[in-house]
């Protein structure tokens, strides 16, 4: 799951030095952001009914590309494993 990569990346930018440890944690804190904005739209989810999750889950999967995205870029400062995790499948 994207929230245990996000806590690697984090565990692997306190071992790192310098600048790059710098924009590293910047990087974190916003994944960490997108991260809870993804959980509030997943709890959403599942409080609605079919019509508004049919609105919800485009949001939803923008909100997840995005997120997935960014840890894909901040992994890939550390080695050139994808850190890709689909949400739809």
């Amino acid at each position: 799951m994207l929230g245990s990569q996000i806590d690697k990346l984090q565990g692997k930018a306190e071992k790192a030095g310098g600048d790059a440890k710098a924009e590293l944690n910047q990087q974190i804190k916003a994944l960490k952001q997108k991260w809870d904005a993804a959980k509030k739209k997943m709890a959403e989810l599942n409080n609605s009914k079919d019509e508004a999750w049919k609105k919800l889950k485009s949001g939803m999967q923008s909100a997840w590309d995005e997120l997935s995205s960014a840890v894909d870029k901040a992994g890939s400062k550390f080695d050139k494993k994808k850190w890709r995790c689909t949400f739809w499948g």
